[in-house]
């Protein structure tokens, strides 16, 4: 099975003291199966590293920790989460809301 590299850029909210329109760009890299689709393992390490960036710009803890438990969840889950969310059904998941499931489809599409 030969792994395909996907990019998936994120804008971090702004830096503190500066406009909104100032956001720091981000790229987040990982490997997807081969159909395209990225697995749990890297739709959690996504969360995770998104989690970091976050804490390291200085974001609102709840935001952080949020994608933190959301990597847990995503990582704990048996059923294929990208699946889940191209569905819609991804917020079925525990700690999993409208935003990390719309992060989600992003990373997938």
């Amino acid at each position: 099975m030969r792994n395909r590299f996907i990019v998936a850029t994120v804008l971090l909210g702004a830096r503190a003291g500066y406009p909104r329109e100032h956001g720091v760009l981000r790229n987040l890299c990982f490997s997807a199966v081969s159909d395209g689709r990225p697995g749990n393992r890297e739709i959690a390490d996504a969360f995770a590293l998104l989690g970091d960036l976050l804490a390291l710009e200085g974001a609102q803890r709840h935001r952080i920790r949020a994608y933190h438990r959301g990597a847990e969840r995503v990582r704990d889950a048996t059923a294929s989460v990208a699946d889940l969310a191209v569905a819609g059904r991804a917020t079925q998941l525990p700690d999993i809301g409208p935003t990390l499931q719309a992060k989600i489809v992003e990373l997938v599409e």
